[in-house]
């Protein structure tokens, strides 16, 4: 499909979207200065998206005519409402003030909890570094630090690290000292589901409640692992480092996030905006030697599809690269191209992408028979399943043929 095409089918977003896309963009937060600083600017309330090399178009936003409330959850569904605010305060006349008093709230719980999990991940930097256990912090804070050079930016849900599997435990076991408890999986697990658990899932979940701060401990990047199989030692030997409150943390290198966050964001189909708009950003920061680095990592797993599709859909939604000339979309099938799309127009979250329907999408995110197994192999057995029936270790066979009947008695108690 030509690039013209797929510009035309973002015109007809919704407004509400097209402001967000416009507002969370680089090139719409200088236009949205521009509008308000420069006294030739027209009272006509319409922002129109020239700021985005027009790549947008189409009929011009008229601020009046947004639905601020639809507006308000688009924000918080893309994860965008910190990043955005600063630039909702100069535009507080248009927006009603309960939703906008609705919206400054979240802001501030948004901040309240960065700032808790910049004292965790400092914390348990150093404590990691005392029991010398190597640890990457990756995506939330550490990223928004690194991008935006602001640790509350994102809104950070939680904080995400990676080890290798050998060091869960012992992680696992000092978490729990501290305070921690852990919420995923949500059953206390016998040692053969604890083995079965690290091939079907990739991280353990957990809550400090006092302190109101959820943690992800990492073993793999992404789940299964032989989507994107990178070795933890060289991911260790590559990391980088970013400062909070002048704190060294580790984190991933730029290549290997542009590696990370193209994979991870067409697993999800790009279906949030703040995910595509960390990798342009991470794109346009970076020197083209990175972005080789990329390429080739993901050319050599056999998925560098990924990397020209997150490409494809930063140009299109914020214009980076800005030459069409540096986009290799000739691997990318029309459908590969248009769920993701189709997934921002309608705003889905992940959580509702249908997992029997995408799975032909799924299936071909990579080329690799491992994969694709993979992927097939993990729906056998999952601690929900555990959780609503227990058996003891020497019968866990028996979870096997009891997967799918418990599967449609969960479809059927649903539409209950």
């Amino acid at each position: 499909m030509k690039v013209e095409d797929l510009q035309h089918r973002i015109k007809l977003y919704a407004p509400e979207l097209r402001l967000l896309i416009e507002l969370s963009g680089k090139a719409g937060m200088d236009r949205l200065k521009k509008d308000k600083t420069d006294p030739g600017h027209t009272e006509d309330n319409k922002l129109e998206n020239e700021g985005l090399k027009n790549i947008h178009g189409g009929q011009p936003i008229y601020l009046e005519n947004i639905n601020w409330e639809y507006f308000a959850q688009l924000a918080a569904s893309h994860k965008l409402t910190s990043l955005v605010f600063p630039f909702l305060e100069q535009l507080k006349p248009e927006i009603p003030e309960e939703t906008y008093q609705k919206i400054k709230s979240g802001n501030v719980q948004h901040t309240r909890r960065s700032l808790r999990q910049i004292e965790q991940t400092i914390h348990l930097q150093e404590l990691f570094n005392e029991e010398k256990i190597p640890a990457v912090f990756f995506k939330g804070i550490v990223l928004s630090q690194r991008l935006y050079d602001n640790p509350t930016a994102k809104n950070s849900i939680d904080i995400d690290l990676l080890m290798p599997l050998e060091y869960v435990e012992k992680a696992a076991g000092m978490l729990r000292e501290r305070g921690y408890r852990m919420t995923y999986p949500a059953i206390s697990m016998t040692p053969k589901q604890t083995q079965i658990n690290y091939g079907i899932s990739h991280h353990y979940g957990f809550h400090h409640y006092e302190k109101g701060v959820h943690l992800e401990l990492h073993w793999n990047l992404t789940n299964p692992r032989s989507l994107l199989p990178l070795h933890f030692g060289g991911l260790y030997q590559r990391a980088g480092q970013i400062h909070l409150k002048d704190h060294p943390v580790t984190t991933l290198s730029d290549a290997d996030y542009l590696s990370y966050l193209a994979v991870h964001g067409a697993r999800h189909q790009w279906s949030r905006l703040n995910w595509l708009l960390d990798f342009a950003q991470l794109l346009n920061q970076t020197a083209k030697e990175e972005h080789e680095k990329a390429r080739l990592t993901l050319r050599n797993l056999g998925m560098e599809k990924c990397f020209q599709q997150a490409c494809l859909m930063s140009h299109l939604i914020y214009g980076i690269p800005e030459s069409q000339t540096e986009l290799q979309t000739d691997q990318l099938r029309q459908k590969f191209i248009e769920k993701p799309l189709k997934a921002l127009k309608e705003s889905k979250s992940p959580e509702a992408l249908e997992k029997l329907k995408d799975l032909p999408y799924n299936l071909s995110l990579r080329r690799a028979f491992k994969y694709k197994f993979n992927l097939l192999f993990r729906w056998r057995t999952h601690h929900t399943n555990w959780a609503q029936i227990k058996l003891p270790d020497h019968l866990f066979f028996l979870y096997y043929p009891l997967r799918p009947i418990l599967w449609i008695k969960d479809i059927l108690f649903r539409k209950k």
